[in-house]
């Protein structure tokens, strides 16, 4: 039928004579010559694509191509051939030929309606290409209409896309603005938590094959929209919470579903920092999805100084604000938290929960997604309190490992032991079967339902490398445990395990190290205790080891420490398992004389630290030459900060005060260390702490230290003077000197009064003579605290670390008193509340500092707050207030609260209205205990006496009206 078609085509036409043959064919040429040229065009076009992954681009060409060879040859209309070829040229010049030569090859400038267009070209290609030949030729009024068609279509794509711009500048100027956006997420700070991070090198999930129940339950959950938001998995140590949290943040991260994870550890500085928590979280979340890159990067424009504010706003700017702006409805976005009680202070815990609970239900509901928290901790009381909280609104699924049936659990252990012992065997060739069946099981009933039995037990064994030592090695492990039986049931075949193994590799290190003992424990003890882990170069630097003796000292106790591999030293060693750290640290836990005087070991750390600072901390050069500079030009040119203070003397710096603060007060050594400290190097560590960027960490060390040194009765007069005056210089001066640490020299001390530091650090002073403005003595203004609004109330904490005010709107805030910093924001009305003016607001603090009540006028309630996390955990109703008058008439037994205050005990609150009426309230349950009328005049003062006697002054009361 073609043929005969394609013959119609070539005869002459109605009208048309033999004369006509010569220009049919000149014609016939045309067309073949704007076949082929279209053809090569096609041909052009579809290799310079297969190199641009631009989705429907390639599919689409391939289709034309494929149209042009069916229907090409056969047109008698040689213009609709000649703008099908034109069209073709446009598609090849305005969108092929600048994706090949643009250097990024990034689609990402592609919009979704355009490579619908693409792919919506292609499939018309593909239709036309597989109709039939009788419908090619007859299924249209002419032939011209199929390539009218596609050229539309192909000016339609073309048309949308350079509308978008020139590609080039469009590819580059998105990748400037991404660029942009990951510098100013870089410049985050924020802790390696990742599941996946360097700092949890060594880590796996659980083995193939158990803990299946478990993972299907975790599964379900999160494949459940109608399921709880947050699922809380809670066990003992070493059950195994972290290796499923590993297990499900590995397997959702492939699953494109993992927002986020944090994987709390107490032996990590930053993994335990409760203040790294939401940086940490939004800047992973940015890295997840565009979207909330967008919304997390313009939160630090509008606030760049946001990740160092409370919680509270961290939370609300980064996380909650971006997730409720996330356009993709039905969208599964998983957050995993581990180990969530090692988060430090504890008091950090309770507020990342108690933020979720405020938070969740408002981003489900504004950006209907669906956001699911797994948290695993220890079952602590605090967090566990959070759950069973009334406050506590959320929703929760949770499970409890160490109530999974043990026979399951130890199932799950055989496999996981039966499977390695199989592994060793080949790779040493040994003879099979080993262990012996009758050992195997022994093994797994040793370890109860204590994945972490298993684990550091295999690695044991693992670490002899040879068969007959492996087998020795066996057979200690089920030796008869010879523990303390305060030990307990639960962990004293673990601990017994432990103290095989410190045994075995000591004795080791004994046959190849002089002084092995000596090195051993102080490595050990070194490891443990540290506030953050060192790499083994700057542990043989901060104790003053020979170069090799760290890693020489523990090659055998890759069980229970995280080692560094040979191709990359700077891994910092850690322990493996926080069961270790109880074993060695806690008495009745059957570890011998390997149990650890924390104090007399944190002595030794602080001796190190002031040693370390003593012989290499120095000014540095560059401060020396020019004091004036700010500190980002005093590290100008330098890759890290690390080539200016190295790793080991910026511990010494941070940590060193945690140290002192652990160590005896009966230490005399370390106080006459203290006095050459302070004498000599105090203002060089300032400036280093300046340089490293954490002046308040320098605020709290001095405090920390003064502290100390109050208690220790060898500290010299001097040495508290100096660190007093270093205290009130850091107070006063912090802003300055968090930009540039040359003010020391130039202008913080010269303006400061004369005192014990600047006699002292005098030969160091620019400025030797100040002409006016210098105090004669330290005021009694120990710090200026700023609020935005007028103060009605204050009151202090029992500790005197934190002190809350109430502001004529009802709202409170928490300040540092030895910073100044606003550490917690409580938010009260919207609108004023008048009675003539700012009007005092009842306030107290409970005596155990856990609790902060208030009545805010017009509330008609008392509220009481969570001190730590800012939450509201009761509201005591009954207040109820008319709007006009300074003394509102009461209503039945509705009045305005005049005083507020907690029973020493903080178990109960006791108030006192305007009318002269008693309340004793009920914390738990909010209501009045009991109540009664004090007096016919209103009280003008009340207080609270020591043993819960309520006494009230009644000087210049009024009637009541």
């Amino acid at each position: 039928m073609i043929k005969k078609i394609a013959k119609k085509l070539q005869r002459p036409g109605p009208g048309s004579s033999p004369l006509n043959t010569g220009a049919n064919s000149q014609r016939s040429d045309r067309r073949r010559e704007l076949f082929t040229a279209t053809q090569t065009t096609l041909e052009i076009a579809k290799e310079s694509v297969r190199a641009v992954p631009v989705p429907g681009l390639e599919p689409a060409i391939a289709g034309l191509s494929a149209v042009l060879n069916v229907y090409g040859t056969m047109l008698a209309n040689e213009d609709a051939l000649e703008l099908f070829g034109a069209a073709i040229e446009r598609l090849e010049k305005h969108i092929t030929r600048p994706l090949q030569d643009s250097r990024a090859k990034d689609p990402e400038f592609l919009d979704e309606d355009l490579m619908g267009q693409l792919n919506g070209l292609g499939k018309r290609a593909e239709a036309l290409q597989s109709r039939k030949a009788r419908e090619k030729f007859f299924g249209y009024k002419e032939d011209s209409e199929i390539i009218q068609e596609l050229n539309r279509e192909l000016d339609r794509i073309i048309l949308t896309f350079t509308a978008q711009g020139a590609i080039g500048g469009e590819v580059e100027a998105r990748k400037a603005r991404k660029a942009a956006q990951m510098l100013l997420l870089n410049g985050l700070r924020r802790a390696q938590a990742r599941y996946d991070s360097s700092s949890r090198a060594g880590t796996n999930g659980c083995f193939e094959g158990t803990r299946i129940g478990i993972l299907q339950a975790i599964s379900a959950w999160i494949e459940d929209p109608a399921s709880p938001s947050i699922f809380w998995l809670s066990g003992m140590a070493g059950i195994g919470k972290s290796t499923i949290a590993q297990t499900v943040a590995k397997s959702e991260d492939i699953n494109h579903r993992l927002g986020a994870s944090f994987f709390f550890s107490r032996d990590d500085a930053e993994r335990r920092n409760p203040g790294l928590f939401c940086p940490t979280i939004a800047y992973q979340l940015a890295i997840f999805d565009d979207a909330l890159r967008f919304s997390v990067t313009r939160a630090l424009e509008k606030d760049p100084d946001v990740a160092s504010v409370v919680m509270e706003k961290q939370f609300e700017q980064l996380i909650a604000k971006p997730l409720k702006s996330i356009n993709k409805p039905g969208l599964t976005i998983v957050l995993v938290l581990d180990a969530l009680d090692e988060c430090d202070p504890s008091s950090g815990a309770v507020e990342i929960l108690r933020r979720w609970a405020v938070e969740l239900p408002q981003i489900s509901r504004e950006a209907k997604i669906i956001l699911k928290v797994l948290v695993t901790s220890r079952p602590e009381l605090r967090i566990q309190n959070q759950f069973q909280s009334r406050s506590f609104n959320l929703p929760s699924q949770q499970l409890i490992l160490h109530n999974v049936e043990e026979s399951v659990v130890q199932a799950d252990i055989e496999l996981f032991l039966r499977h390695r012992f199989a592994e060793l065997a080949d790779l040493h060739s040994m003879a099979k079967p080993w262990p012996s069946e009758a050992h195997l099981l022994e093994l797994v009933e040793r370890s109860g339902n204590l994945f972490i039995f298993a684990a550091t037990a295999i690695n044991f064994i693992a670490g002899a490398k040879r068969g007959p030592l492996m087998q020795e090695r066996v057979k200690m492990l089920l030796e008869p445990p010879a523990v303390d039986r305060d030990s307990g049931a639960i962990y004293q075949k673990l601990d017994a395990c432990y103290l095989h193994i410190l045994r075995t590799a000591e004795g080791e290190l004994e046959l190849t190290m002089r002084d092995a003992k000596r090195t051993f424990r102080l490595v050990l003890e070194t490891i443990v205790l540290l506030r953050n882990p060192l790499p083994a170069d700057a542990l043989e630097s901060l104790l003053s080891l020979t170069p090799g003796n760290v890693i020489t000292a523990i090659q055998e106790l890759g069980s229970v420490l995280v080692l560094p591999n040979t191709d990359d030293p700077s891994t910092p060693i850690r322990i493996f398992h926080p069961s270790f750290y109880d074993f060695i640290t806690s008495r009745g836990r059957g570890s011998g004389d390997f149990l650890l005087s924390t104090a007399g070991c944190h002595a030794r750390l602080a001796q190190a630290c002031l040693s370390a600072i003593r012989k290499s901390l120095k000014r540095h050069p560059r401060l020396v030459n020019n004091p004036w500079l700010r500190n980002s030009e005093v590290l100008e040119g330098t890759e890290h900060l690390q080539t200016i203070i190295p790793v080991y003397l910026g511990y010494a710096c941070r940590f060193l005060a945690s140290h002192v603060s652990s160590a005896a007060t009966c230490d005399d050594g370390l106080a006459e260390s203290m006095k050459i400290f302070c004498e000599n190097d105090l203002l060089t560590w300032l400036e280093a702490m300046s340089l490293l960027g954490d002046i308040d960490g320098a605020v709290s060390s001095i405090q920390a230290m003064r502290t100390w040194c109050s208690k220790t009765p060898s500290v010299t007069e001097h040495t508290s003077e100096l660190l007093h005056d270093a205290y009130r210089v850091l107070l006063r001066y912090q802003l300055p000197l968090r930009h540039s640490a040359g003010h020391l020299y130039t202008s913080v001390l010269s303006f400061s009064p004369p005192c014990s530091l600047t006699r002292q650090y005098a030969p160091q002073l620019r400025a030797e003579y100040v002409l006016k403005g210098r105090p004669e003595t330290w005021d009694a203004n120990q710090i200026t605290m700023e609020p935005e609004r007028v103060v009605a109330s204050v009151a202090c904490f029992p500790d005197g670390e934190r002190i809350v005010t109430a502001d004529w709107l009802s709202s409170m805030t928490v300040w540092s008193s030895t910073t100044g910093a606003s550490i917690l924001l409580l938010e009260g009305n919207p609108e004023p509340y008048l009675f003539g003016g700012p009007y005092p607001i009842p306030l107290a603090v409970a005596r155990d500092g856990t609790r902060i009540a208030s009545a805010p006028p017009g509330l008609n309630s008392i509220y009481v707050w969570d001190a730590n996390t800012g939450a509201k955990v009761a509201i005591l109703e009954g207040w109820v207030t008319e709007e006009d008058g300074p003394f509102p008439v009461p209503l039945d037994t509705a009045e305005r609260c005049s005083f507020v205050d907690f029973l020493p005990d903080s178990s109960d609150i006791v108030s006192v209205s305007d009318v002269a009426t008693f309340y004793r309230w009920d914390l738990q349950t909010g209501e009045p205990k009991y109540s009664y009328d004090l007096h016919d005049e209103l009280p003008t003062g009340v207080a609270m006496a020591q043993d819960g006697a309520t006494n009230m002054e009644y000087k210049g009361g009024r009637n009541r009206p």
